[in-house]
């Protein structure tokens, strides 16, 4: 009897782990399932957020210009140019973006010709200390970055169709 008791006990522990081992294996496919089912759902959004990105564009977070800067069309003769903002106190390694506006005899802004338009140009009280500034894009653009690299005074200019403009800017 002995010997048949030992063997129900040998056959009873191995149909226990593999019940055990199923309810393993059952759990593991339901965690792998839901690892799955989340990469999905994170996959869709970061694509459906790209696609949104890229139909609307930049031209979706543009602000419209003011209504009050509206181009004069009839009256386009240049009487002056003008650096905005016109004055500007700026730290160290503080970038400010300048840009070059055209008004008429009746102060009204007028458009501008890329073609007319020459470079900017930054100047330090300082000539004998090198170029201790950046400024970008020099050609090209009637908006530039200005960037000192020491304190001081500054002079930012531009160029268009043969007049020049120039602001004073300090740096502290």
């Amino acid at each position: 009897m002995k010997s048949d008791r030992s063997s129900f006990m040998n056959l009873d522990v191995p149909i226990f782990l593999i019940y055990a081992k199923s309810k393993n294996i059952k759990r593991t496919n339901e965690t792998e399932q839901r690892r799955t089912l989340m990469k999905k759902v994170c996959l869709s959004i970061l694509i459906i957020t790209l696609l949104t990105f890229f139909i609307t564009g930049c031209d979706g977070f543009t602000p419209s210009p003011p209504i009050d800067e509206e181009y004069d069309q009839e009256n386009t003769e240049l009487s002056y140019l003008k650096i905005v903002p016109a004055q500007a106190d700026i730290k160290v390694n503080q970038s400010q973006v300048f840009e070059l506006k055209a008004y008429n005899s009746d102060d009204k802004l007028i458009a501008m010709d890329i073609a007319k338009f020459e470079k900017w140009v930054a100047m330090y009280s300082c000539f004998g200390c090198g170029i201790v500034w950046g400024i970008s894009p020099i050609t090209g653009s009637f908006q530039t970055t200005f960037t000192p690299y020491k304190a001081g005074r500054y002079t930012i200019s531009a160029k268009y169709d043969g007049e020049w403009v120039q602001i004073v800017v300090y740096v502290d």
